[in-house]
């Protein structure tokens, strides 16, 4: 699950069995402001949290889940900086907290160790950080790494990840859905350069109805993914919240059919759920 900023939520074990997720949203606040966003149709009151605060949140969080599950020590933490917000908004916060954790964690064995950490962006426009990526992953590939990993890096699957919301391969619709972020092609040129220089990039999609669900939408992003060298592309469901006018597209099969047949490395949530309201499933009401 997700929660407002600086809280944790625990859970995701996925396929590599001996590891979980603690996911870090920084959705609360975030100015990128979204129209498909739950927290931007209701105009949440927020303060920003410091970097003691968010992590104290997590620690605390994290204390409290060990003590219904006491088998979390014996598996290894991912740290995932996700949710509707921006992990670029605040570079220094984000290295300083993902930092203190992996610190914590290891010191205090509050699990075996770090299985990896995820940072999702929309990329807003800000100075270049790519020191700011060097220094993350430099910072990742010096901790007690889950060693079962290491089967996974021989396919490129890297303990550090940057993930992409794209949302629309056309800059006027991206800045239509996801205002305040950087042109389209300079983004995908800064990922890129990411790409070239070992760091894992993971694009997320999603396809509202009768914006950007379009063949030559789809066509459009097909050629998008070529600049990488066969980077995984994730397309989310979209489950309405209240307020918004945005709904996911009638035609979503068919896109991601008619992608594969052109990029056959996608994911795709299989639904929206059914007690989730907003985008991707991130919150609960």
């Amino acid at each position: 699950k997700t929660i407002p900023e600086g809280e944790v939520g625990c859970g995701g074990y996925g396929n590599i069995g001996n590891k979980y997720n603690i996911f870090i949203s920084t959705s609360v606040g975030c100015p990128v402001g979204c129209k498909f966003c739950y927290l931007t149709v209701k105009k949440c009151p927020y303060h920003k949290l410091s970097s003691k605060e968010i992590t104290m949140n997590v620690l605390d969080a994290l204390n409290a889940e060990l003590e219904v599950r006491p088998e979390l020590r014996n598996m290894y933490t991912k740290l995932s900086w996700m949710g509707m917000g921006d992990g670029f908004l605040d570079t220094q916060l984000v290295f300083d907290v993902t930092e203190d954790l992996i610190q914590y964690i290891q010191s205090f064995e509050l699990s075996l160790g770090i299985d990896g950490v995820d940072i999702a962006t929309t990329l807003p426009k800000i100075p270049n950080t790519t020191n700011y990526i060097d220094k993350l992953n430099k910072l990742v590939w010096e901790t007690h790494l889950n060693p079962k990993r290491e089967y996974i890096r021989g396919l490129n699957r890297q303990p550090f990840r940057v993930f992409y919301s794209l949302h629309s391969a056309d800059n006027d619709t991206r800045s239509l859905l996801i205002p305040n972020t950087e042109d389209v092609l300079e983004a995908i040129n800064y990922f890129k350069a990411l790409e070239i220089s070992g760091i894992n990039v993971i694009l997320h999609h999603m396809f509202f109805d009768g914006i950007n669900d379009s063949f030559d939408e789809a066509n459009h992003l097909i050629s998008l993914l070529s600049v990488f060298n066969n980077v995984e592309l994730r397309l989310l469901r979209f489950n309405a919240c209240p307020g918004t006018t945005y709904k996911e597209s009638s035609n979503f099969d068919a896109l991601v059919a008619h992608i594969y047949k052109q990029h056959s490395n996608i994911k795709t949530q299989t639904s929206p759920g059914a007690e989730i309201f907003a985008s991707c499933g991130m919150f609960l009401l």
